[in-house]
């Protein structure tokens, strides 16, 4: 079942986009805002960090699906990207 896009959500993706001006967050390619997806860790159903920005990040098409196909390493950039601590805060308040 396919979570609905509210407009919240829109304002959300256009202020992740904006955030990495263009540029795919994993792997550096600057493919423009338009092509750019937002890619949660902690999935869109889960409200209480559904707008957090260290839930999301701006990646390109094949990245994301790269993240899907590969969830160890799509584990691996998040820890990277906010370190293990931060990371697991994330997992509590999602939980």
């Amino acid at each position: 079942m396919r979570i609905k896009i509210d407009p919240l959500d829109k304002l959300f993706s256009q202020y992740m986009r904006l955030l990495a001006d263009g540029c795919c967050e994993y792997c550096g390619k600057d493919v423009g805002y338009d092509r750019l997806q937002v890619s949660h860790f902690i999935g869109r159903r889960k409200r209480s960090v559904r707008f957090d920005p260290d839930n999301c990040c701006a990646v390109c098409f094949s990245c994301h699906n790269y993240f899907h196909q590969f969830p160890y390493y799509h584990s691996k950039f998040w820890e990277k990207r906010l370190g293990s601590d931060k990371l697991e805060e994330l997992i509590r308040r999602g939980n």
